[in-house]
């Protein structure tokens, strides 16, 4: 059997609206600022034989505003069809 290999990509542009820093359910809780972010990702699958299949994927978030998180993530894994 060949290996099968695919492949993807995404951005994502978000952006927050609102003044309110708390979200209520029968209290209130504090919200952390996410503020507005750009975010990218690519991966690839490899489909190695019937059962066993391999993925990876790497993103990354950029804030946009003072407020926010800017970083770098990474997934991988192996799956397995019984």
């Amino acid at each position: 059997m060949d290996v099968l290999y695919s492949f993807h990509g995404k951005v994502n542009a978000t952006k927050t609206f609102g003044e309110d820093q708390t979200i209520h359910i029968d209290k209130d809780y504090k919200l952390d600022p996410m503020g507005s972010f750009l975010e990218g990702e690519l991966g690839i699958s490899a489909q190695l034989s019937p059962d066993i299949s391999l993925h990876g994927d790497v993103n990354y978030q950029q804030k946009l505003q003072k407020t926010g998180i800017s970083g770098a993530s990474f997934s991988a894994g192996i799956r397995y069809q019984f």
